[in-house]
């Protein structure tokens, strides 16, 4: 006996779909659709799928292309069962086998039975192209303006989603990725459907992070507005921003925004490296001029020390050469206390002087 897998948030539908295959040779497994129409394709495994088009959570035409994008799957007829025109759509584009019109029970009945026959038949091929694709039930149906402003209206938005340099990804309140665009996929280095069902937590790997996952229990709380954090992955920093969708009973769902800063963090470090390396420059003329000046002192005390002793010859005046040795020392000290202070920088401040700009060394208390 062949399954059949239906897909449909709107349980009116689902009731009379069931009716529909009650003494019909198919086995019919029902679903309300999102995430858990997934799983469910993964544990019955169907023959044919039938699925709406427009759905709250995850829509029809998403599921359409995990399915195709799937080797398990790739291969399974899919018939779009929707209120919405097969013309106002693309239905034949994300890969489904056969378009059916909602409308009256009997129509609808005839027209889903005979589309799922003729895709089921030994006769009709494994890989349909378009020519093979068929549509029933739109007879009776007239174009609704409003309906296809709606649905070009959300296909430019996705398009402008898919195209913008962040990455974008929506998530259930359980963080299970919903819609993922084409920049989210390749900043995480993933096929952008295989994404889809996967939580992205998991995917972050912020399971284990105490402080993140606080920041996510209280963004889940209402207590903060959004949360915002780094990670780093394959030596490259990804900033994260999760933003909550809320109704009155709490989040329903999150927007996820992903930005590869790796290169902005390069540049900012070169930034750093470079302001560091202009005040070592500037430190180390500072030193220079430091120094530059006790050693003028004691090169020039040594001097008159010299001349002194010369000029007395052997009446030395030990009162007076003992002041130019005390200021040698006091200069020679000037100089260790210097080199500490260089040896133990922590801070600096710089400030102008005259045309240009010195560093302020910090003060070492020194101790005989």
């Amino acid at each position: 006996m062949k399954k059949i897998l239906l897909i449909d948030n709107d349980p009116v539908i689902l009731k009379i779909v069931r009716q529909i295959f009650e003494g019909e040779d198919y086995k019919l497994v029902t679903t309300e659709g999102g995430l858990e129409a997934l799983e469910k394709l993964e544990e019955e495994k169907p023959d044919l799928v039938i699925v709406d088009l427009v759905m709250s959570n995850l829509s029809g035409k998403t599921i359409c292309e995990v399915i195709r994008n799937n080797k398990e799957f790739s291969q399974i007829p899919i018939i779009i069962l929707s209120a919405v025109l097969a013309e106002e759509c693309s239905w034949e584009i994300i890969g489904a086998d056969a378009f059916v019109a909602k409308g009256p029970v009997n129509e609808m009945k005839t027209n889903l039975l005979k589309a799922v026959k003729e895709l089921l038949s030994n006769n009709y091929p494994k890989a349909a192209t378009s020519s093979c694709r068929r549509i029933f039930g739109i007879e009776d149906q007239h174009p609704r303006q409003v309906v296809k402003e709606l649905l070009e209206a959300n296909e430019r938005l996705l398009k402008v989603i898919s195209h913008i340099s962040e990455g974008l990804i929506e998530t259930d309140k359980d963080f299970r990725i919903l819609n993922p665009n084409d920049t989210s996929a390749r900043i995480l280095n993933m096929d952008r459907l295989s994404m889809v069902g996967k939580n992205l937590l998991e995917l972050l790997d912020v399971e284990n992070d105490l402080k993140t996952m606080e920041l996510i229990k209280l963004l889940k709380e209402n207590e903060k507005p959004f949360v915002e954090f780094q990670k780093f992955q394959d030596e490259r920093v990804i900033n994260v921003i999760i933003n909550p969708v809320f109704n009155q009973i709490g989040p329903i769902s999150y927007i996820t925004l992903l930005q590869d800063v790796t290169d902005k963090k390069r540049l900012h470090q070169e930034h750093l490296e470079r302001a560091r390396l202009a005040v070592m420059f500037e430190m180390a003329g500072t030193i220079t001029h430091e120094f530059r000046q006790p050693l003028t002192v004691i090169q020039g005390l040594a001097e008159l020390a010299e001349r002194k002793l010369g000029f007395l010859e052997g009446s030395v005046n030990i009162n007076s050469v003992t002041r130019y040795l005390n200021k040698i020392k006091e200069e020679c000290n000037r100089l260790n206390q210097l080199t500490i202070r260089v040896a133990n920088i922590t801070q600096y401040q710089t400030r102008d002087i005259n045309k240009g700009r010195i560093v302020e060394l910090p003060v070492i208390e020194m101790t005989n």
